[in-house]
């Protein structure tokens, strides 16, 4: 919690930032929201945004480069995994001595312990690759979760919404018995 000049501006702009989804309707993106959060404070509140962002500009940053990371890492798998055919056209390049045809993969990092620390795919250990997989097992199962708790509400509401067939506790217990 960041307090600066009797202002605390995490709850401050935790404040505008509900305002502005309860006033948006029953459909809005995150991109929507920030757009019309910043526009709003570059109006009314510069001080607020001026210090939350510096505040925050470590973390902020750090999310970039994890996307920069991400996204090196899907371009890689969609290079290489491609539909067969693309795929042994480039192993015949690369049989044929384009060194290229097949790279990416050993300059994709990985997140290898707790400390969130990375490493190239190129100087993984065993445990450094048992690690990787592992934190990808765990999303997996996780998301399997979340798309079989999905799946059931979307057979009790049929062609109702949610809030006319569940309150927050019946949510809860339906979540609680799938983990």
């Amino acid at each position: 919690m960041v307090i600066i000049s009797d202002r605390n501006l995490a709850q401050d702009l935790r404040k505008m930032i509900e305002k502005e989804i309860s006033e948006a309707g029953p459909v809005w993106t995150a991109a929507e929201i920030a757009a019309r959060v910043v526009t709003k404070l570059r109006v009314y509140d510069p001080e607020l945004l001026a210090k939350w962002l510096d505040v925050n500009a470590v973390p902020v940053m750090r999310e970039t480069v994890n996307s920069i990371s991400r996204a090196g890492r899907t371009i890689t798998r969609q290079r290489n995994i491609g539909p067969t055919a693309r795929f042994e056209a480039a192993v015949k390049r690369h049989e044929q001595g384009d060194k290229t045809a097949l790279s990416g993969w050993l300059a994709t990092d990985y997140v290898i312990n707790e400390e969130n620390q990375r490493k190239r795919l190129s100087d993984m250990e065993k445990e450094d690759l048992l690690y990787a997989a592992s934190t990808y097992t765990k999303r997996a199962e996780y998301s399997t979760m979340q798309a079989t708790f999905l799946r059931i509400l979307a057979d009790k509401v049929g062609a109702g919404t949610v809030e006319q067939v569940f309150d927050d506790e019946q949510l809860s217990r339906l979540w609680r018995s799938l983990s």
